[in-house]
This record gives structure tokens, C-alpha cells and sequence, in this order.
């Protein structure tokens, strides 16, 4: 290549480097966003390097620049739960459990979240459904209270997409019935596994309010059992046995409430 070819390429380089508009794309790139764009805003260039830094403290020191930094250049029309819920959801680059730290703390932000992800539960079962939402948030990362507004969460949700034929009271403790298979089969730390008649004799003990006589049907509880088996409802195994301990204490307390979640059926 020539000196004039050269020089031509650094000029095209130099132009590229300092091109407003390919900077505010880059923006929404890393933030997985459709940022606003302000007539009297041009330094898109230091806000994607603000962006960089802001996600990078974020996943190591659960530091909230980034969530500032969101706020000022998304859309002011949207509540600020749902803005930050969307960038949580399509963001790569927030680690799962920084993401799911933030999630414990902020209510709102979690029910943004649920609700942004809920349409991908039509058409699926129940296991499908709950697989999909523990690959989006991790669980064991969440507090004891924001796992319970997690699951409730997706139980109401699941309800509405999916419409399902069980007593919709049965969907919220029966979504932990599962989470806690998915532990047992898959953790290390477990050495006894729970067998397929365990697991039916365990869950048959699941009543409805709204219909005290039915009964959930062995053939139906095996199909659940060997869905989490040969595919599972998360990303990664867990070896914690803190973690295991933690979604036990909390299934005993869901199985000892003699008030469970109940959402009206739907006509």
C-alpha cells in the first residue's frame, strides 16, 4: 500500500473515530437499548466510554452510576422501573448475579423485569415456562424476600400468558416443588438423589384452596420430573450448600402456609 493510500485509510479512520452517530449506535450496542437522542446532545463518544466504566463497576462493586447514566439518555416517558428493567434484560454484558443482586433491592424493578419477560412463557408448560425465567434471573443470588416475590411473580404471570388447566393456587408452590428437584438432581453437594416416586408422593401433598378434591395426577408429576431431569430449569449447577439449604427453609415455609397464593380463574 502507498502513502497516499495510507494517508486516505487514516483520514477514513479518523472520521469513523469521530463520527457522532456511530458512537450513539455503539451506545445502544453495549447497552442492548434504543437510547434517546437529544437534538443539542453530540459527545456520544464519552458517554460510551461513561457506559463502559459505569457496567464495569456495576458487575464488581454493585456500583448505581450505570443506572443514572440509563435514566438520562432513555426515554423520560417510561417509568424509571421499566427503563432499567430493559436495559437488565437486554444489556450482555451485567453479569447474572450482579443483575440479580440489584433485583433483590428493588421491587419495582423486578416486577418490570417478570413483566418484560412473561410474553416468552405463551405456549409453554409449566417446567418450560419456569425454565425460561430462571435462565433470565438468577435465583440463588436473590434474597429469601425477593425469592418469594420472584416466584409469586412468575406464578401471577404464568397464570395470565398461559391460562393453564391446574388450580392456578397449585402453580406457586409447585414452581418451588420444582426449583427444588432441579437442585437435587443437579447439585453435587446432594448425594442421595430424590427418585421419581419421591418426588410424585412429595408433591400430591400440594392442596388447592380454590378446589379442595383435586389432586395432581402421577402421570402428570412424572412428565415434570423427567422434564427437570433430562433437561433442567437452570444454567448452571449449584454446589452451594448454603444455597440448598436457603431454597429448603423456604419450600417448608411455602408448604406449611395455609394460605396460598390464589388468583382467580379466568373464564
Amino acid at each position: 500500500m502507498d502513502l497516499l493510500n495510507i494517508s486516505t485509510v487514516n483520514q477514513q479512520w479518523s472520521l469513523l473515530a469521530n463520527d457522532d452517530e456511530n458512537w450513539y449506535y455503539k451506545c445502544c450496542h453495549i447497552t442492548g437499548l434504543e437510547l434517546r437522542k437529544q437534538s443539542t446532545f453530540k459527545n456520544w463518544k464519552n458517554t460510551y466510554f461513561n457506559f463502559v466504566q459505569a457496567i464495569k463497576t456495576f458487575n464488581s462493586q454493585e456500583n448505581l452510576d450505570i443506572i443514572q447514566i440509563i435514566s438520562d439518555h432513555t426515554d423520560t416517558h417510561e417509568e424509571d422501573s421499566l427503563r432499567i428493567a430493559k436495559f437488565l434484560l437486554h444489556c450482555s454484558h451485567i453479569s447474572s448475579e450482579s443483575k440479580s443482586k440489584f433485583l433483590s433491592t428493588n421491587t419495582r424493578v423486578l416486577f418490570s423485569f417478570v413483566s418484560l419477560i412473561s410474553p416468552h412463557f405463551s405456549g409453554l408448560s409449566l417446567p418450560e415456562a419456569l425454565r425460561q425465567f430462571s435462565l433470565q434471573i438468577e435465583l440463588t443470588s436473590l434474597t429469601s424476600n425477593a425469592l418469594y416475590e420472584a416466584i409469586e411473580l412468575f406464578a401471577e404471570h404464568f397464570i395470565h400468558v398461559c391460562n393453564p388447566d391446574l388450580p392456578h393456587d397449585m402453580i406457586y408452590p409447585l414452581a418451588y416443588s420444582l426449583l427444588l428437584l432441579d437442585i437435587d438432581l443437579k447439585s453435587f453437594q446432594i448425594k442421595k438423589k430424590m427418585s421419581k416416586r419421591e418426588f410424585i408422593r412429595n408433591s400430591r401433598g400440594i392442596r388447592s384452596i380454590s378446589m379442595e378434591n383435586y389432586v395432581l395426577g402421577e402421570e402428570y408429576l412424572g412428565t415434570l420430573y423427567d422434564f427437570v431431569l433430562l433437561r433442567g430449569l437452570k444454567s448452571v449447577p449449584i454446589e452451594s450448600g448454603n444455597e440448598i439449604m436457603k431454597f429448603q427453609a423456604i419450600m417448608s415455609n411455602v408448604k406449611g402456609e395455609t394460605k396460598l397464593i390464589v388468583v382467580p380463574q379466568q373464564n
